[in-house]
């Protein structure tokens, strides 16, 4: 008698790598199993109904919670981690107690083989030894503070000054706040904010990877805007020596000791890689999709609008269904301005909050003093856009 064993139906979390296009096109294109829904937020993974959950470990909602309750639900979890780029993300994986791990460099037909074992409920190969679970696992995902990425098209938008805004005025509201730049294109906060190109990011990846000190030595403190700060890179020319996800778990750690992490990203998401060149933008990439929710910031030109709406459009897989808060900075006086930009946006794309925050000169005078800006129409649009992240709200309009 010869026993069909069932395709394993698979459940693909949304992941900045390409393992999870190169699966799920093989799948169409060859069998083997069936991709029953791309997953992008943890109600996905309770809710819908699949057999094996493929998902990465950069994946911002993973937890050892969401872990056991796929279980429990009768899903098994295949972890992915990239042993070139993040190593100690199979470690990480194992902690959370999935099923089995796979290397996202692995072919598609080695991650159908392996997801149609712990379907049908082979004998794991997961050692149980060396495993430290975290102490409270029921608990694990109220402890880590929300990381929020400062993103948006090139050209100028003003990121860096909306994230050094954005993080004294949560800090403000009462969150403990650190502030990165993740921008390994055109790196500033340093010269920004007139603190010294060392201790930065490379620092924080040392010091977590390689223990050469504790993350609090790679951060500075200025006093004018009073929360931490870990400046980027030196020099731009030095990306290729930074992993994206070493700086991703360098995020993580802070988000544990913070009620909010804000990082000023790239604004370039390209994935070059995909078409054979190098992985230039990846760590936009990463952090996109390792955070909690969204600010995107643009123009109110033309232009402007027009590279707001392809921007969102190429980052929407990196998205999925976080909150994306959509900014337009320096926005003049007129309402008819802003009712023109506000009708042409919202016909391509539908974000949770939409601000205006208008053009102020206080803010070029600060940038020249390297202080934080004053109190003044700049601040006053920020410090709303804050109240709004803090106290959590269902989506409005955020008027300056």
């Amino acid at each position: 008698m010869v026993i069909q064993v069932r395709e394993a139906e698979l459940g693909i979390a949304v992941s900045p790598r390409e393992w999870g296009e190169r699966l799920h096109r093989f799948v169409a294109d060859h069998g083997g199993a069936r991709v029953r829904l791309r997953v992008m937020r943890p109600e996905d993974v309770i809710s819908e109904s699949f057999d094996v959950l493929v998902i990465d470990d950069l994946t911002s909602y993973l937890t050892r919670r969401l872990v056991q309750q796929a279980q429990s639900g009768g899903k098994s979890v295949l972890g992915v981690f990239d042993g070139v780029e993040f190593p100690e993300g199979e470690q990480r994986l194992r902690t959370l107690g999935v099923d089995s791990v796979i290397d996202a460099h692995a072919s598609p037909e080695e991650f159908i083989r392996e997801a149609g074992r712990i379907h049908t409920g082979t004998t794991s190969t997961l050692p149980a030894a060396g495993v430290t679970p975290p102490a409270d696992p029921q608990n694990d995902e109220h402890l880590r503070g929300r990381i929020t990425a400062i993103a948006g098209p090139t050209g100028g938008v003003g990121r860096t000054e909306m994230a050094v805004a954005l993080a004294g005025a949560c800090r403000f509201e009462g969150e403990s706040v650190v502030l990165i730049d993740g921008d390994d294109l055109a790196p500033s906060l340093a010269q920004r904010l007139g603190l010294p190109l060392h201790p930065n990011l490379r620092t924080a990846v040392d010091a977590l990877h390689h223990r050469t000190g504790g993350l609090a030595g790679s951060l500075s403190f200025p006093r004018h805007l009073r929360v931490d700060v870990l400046a980027g890179l030196a020099n731009p020319k030095d990306w290729m020596e930074l992993r994206s996800g070493d700086v991703v778990e360098v995020i993580r750690e802070l988000a544990d000791e913070r009620a909010r992490v804000i990082v000023d990203i790239g604004g370039r998401i390209e994935d070059l890689s995909f078409h054979g060149g190098p992985a230039r933008n990846g760590l936009a990439r990463a952090i996109l999709s390792a955070a909690d929710d969204v600010i995107a910031v643009g123009l109110p030109s033309p232009i402007g609008l027009a590279r707001m709406i392809e921007w969102l459009a190429d980052a929407g897989p990196l998205l999925g269904q976080k909150p994306v808060h959509c900014v337009f900075n320096r926005v003049s006086k007129s309402s008819f301005q802003r009712s023109e930009v506000e009708r042409e946006f919202t016909r391509s794309f539908e974000p949770d909050s939409l601000s205006f925050v208008p053009e102020d000169r206080r803010v070029l005078e600060a940038a020249w003093a390297g202080e934080a800006v004053p109190q003044g129409q700049f601040s006053k649009a920020v410090a709303s856009i804050a109240r709004f992240l803090v106290a959590g709200h269902p989506a409005e309009r955020i008027e300056a």
